[in-house]
């Protein structure tokens, strides 16, 4: 009886003894990994993840979804103030814009925002539903909580003619 008893404690403390090298293993990996996960507050923005971003603003804007469209911008009242002074719903362009550059902007020349070294700026250009020529920067970053922002989502407000 005493034998069948250590072989259970045996095993028991085997089993116990697997489960802690374990935990410890994948405690070890979690710390590894942990700075090189997607979305960090410090991850630069990608070119993709910028065109991505872009595209759902331009289907925002093609719907008239003011809310969503204004939704991930740095200000919500600068967002709306915009769409306002670019000519509302009619000024939306109809054609997606194109992509002139895209770039990691210096920190010098985003100041004044709460953008970091992991932003994303695409040069945009096209012309709007009024007919004019618009090139606007487009800067998408993360901020200090990993949330996706949006300065310019009213791609299409810097119209020239």
């Amino acid at each position: 009886m005493e034998q069948a008893s250590n072989r259970i404690h045996g095993k028991w403390w085997l089993n116990k003894k697997s489960l802690i090298v374990l935990v410890a293993i994948v405690a070890i990996v979690i710390v590894i990994i942990a700075p090189w996960k997607s979305g960090s507050s410090s991850d630069p923005i990608s070119q993709i993840e910028a065109r991505s971003i872009l595209q759902q603003m331009t289907t925002y804007a093609n719907q008239n979804d003011l809310v969503s469209l204004c939704g991930q911008s740095s200000s919500q009242i600068g967002c709306e103030s915009a769409w306002r002074v670019a000519g509302e719903w009619t000024a939306v362009p109809s054609l997606a814009p194109v992509i002139k550059e895209s770039f990691v902007p210096p920190l010098t020349s985003i100041q004044g925002s709460n953008a970091t070294k992991n932003a994303r700026v695409l040069v945009l250009t096209g012309v709007d539903g009024l007919g004019k020529d618009y090139e606007t920067e487009f800067l998408v970053f993360r901020n200090n909580n990993g949330d996706t922002v949006i300065e310019n989502a009213i791609y299409w407000a810097g119209a020239t003619n």
